[in-house]
């Protein structure tokens, strides 16, 4: 399933509209007072509490998709029978026949695309052209009415082929364009983890001993870390000392402040 439908596609099923999540790992949907039902294959429940409605992902993989609300890809949903209340066993799926697939690796200012099925990393290349995309071709990135529009470059010093699609403004194909924050609404968000630790079985703390750990509060001590994304470091803050340096025990909003200083990150949530 995974090699025919991108996250983000929409798609029906027994006559009610989805779209496949753009995130996914959890797996379950409960309903009130009625307990679990799998929107996947058997897997270990995440949740068991039955008295609230909650609507988790199923896996996006070759046997299953998750499905997400049609007019939002980041909110599951599931199918509920319709207005007949219909128990399908088995049904047929549709998707817009202008889908092409997902891209891998999207970022703002890219002005190429590289085509891709299913998960990165799996043997998901897959040439747009066997679609009949040519150059000068209209082509949407994102939501199907609302994504941002391109065309196909017809610039022949910008490469075409089954790895790369190069995007010219929607009024002048000769002209490149970059996504912006509008095609990139619809992407599966990089989740990153950021952890500061210390050993407390290394050799030269003194192996066992816990209390060699003891890491001074930022308030005491200002301490703290730059990150960095593509090209750009953190620069604005002077909390940890430097400019640029995070106090490392700082609080989420601080941090969230400072990446969102970076050109290239529109947006970013810090839990």
């Amino acid at each position: 399933l995974s090699k025919y439908f991108a996250r983000g596609d929409y798609l029906r099923v027994g006559g009610q509209a989805f779209s496949v999540c753009v995130e996914s790992d959890l797996v379950e949907h409960n309903v009130t007072g009625g307990g679990k039902q799998s929107l996947s294959y058997p897997t270990e429940a995440l949740k068991t509490d039955s008295t609230v409605d909650t609507y988790y992902y199923a896996a996006y993989g070759p046997k299953t998709l998750p499905l997400c609300r049609a007019d939002d890809p980041w909110t599951p949903a599931y199918y509920d029978g319709g207005p007949r209340g219909d128990d399908l066993r088995q049904a047929p799926l549709y998707k817009l026949d202008t889908s092409l697939s997902g891209a891998v690796g999207p970022a703002i200012g890219d002005a190429a695309l590289a085509p891709r099925r299913g998960n990165r990393g799996g043997d998901a290349s897959i040439d747009w052209r066997a679609y009949g995309l040519k150059r000068g071709d209209y082509i949407r990135v994102g939501h199907p009415r609302t994504g941002e529009t391109f065309r196909v470059s017809t610039d022949p010093a910008k490469e075409f082929s089954d790895t790369t699609v190069p995007l010219a403004q929607a009024d002048d194909a000769m002209l490149e364009a970059g996504l912006t924050a509008q095609a990139l609404r619809h992407a599966a968000y990089e989740v990153q983890e950021v952890r500061i630790y210390c050993d407390a079985m290394q050799p030269a703390l003194g192996a066992g001993f816990p209390e060699h750990c003891n890491l001074t509060a930022g308030s005491v001590s200002a301490s703290g870390f730059r990150l960095k994304f593509g090209d750009e470091t953190t620069a604005a803050t002077e909390a940890g000392g430097e400019p640029g340096c995070m106090v490392w025990d700082d609080d989420a909003t601080a941090v969230e402040a400072e990446l969102e200083t970076l050109v290239g990150i529109d947006d970013v949530e810090v839990t």
